[in-house]
Parts: structure tokens; sequence; C-alpha cells
């Protein structure tokens, strides 16, 4: 089973310059979570190698973010 891309209602598909850049990290976030969810909800004995192999890469990518905000947040 293929999943597409989970795009939350109201965030354009290429995230351009009329976002500020948090808006366009928090759209980047939500979009992460959302194919997260997508996939999970596919059972485990049903997840192609790709569906694995991009569930790690996003918990990568959102691991990455949620630290670079812990740090950010530490700054202020």
């Amino acid at each position: 089973m293929t999943v597409p891309p989970f795009e939350p209602p109201g965030v354009p598909r290429e995230l351009g310059p009329g976002l500020s850049d948090d808006a366009q990290v928090f759209a980047r976030i939500e979009n992460l979570m959302g194919e997260e969810d997508a996939l999970l909800r596919i059972p485990a004995r049903e997840r192609t190698a790709h569906d694995r192999e991009r569930l790690r890469l996003i918990g990568e990518e959102l691991d990455r973010a949620f630290e670079k905000l812990r740090e950010r947040a530490d700054v202020t």
C-alpha cells in the first residue's frame, strides 16, 4: 500500500516565500507527522520495505527538528 504525503488543510504543497520561517518549519513538522501517522496506520505486517525506510527517515528528521526547537527554546 502506498501512502501519499499528508498535507494539512491550508498549507500549500510548496512552502514558498509567502510563509514566515516559523510557519514553514511548523508546516514541515505537521506534514511529517501526518505522513508518519498515515504510515503507522498500515498494519506492521503489511508495510513494505519502502514504508519502513520512510518511517525511519521521518523519525530522524522529526528528532532533528525537535532538537533544534529545544535548543532554540534554551536560547530565548
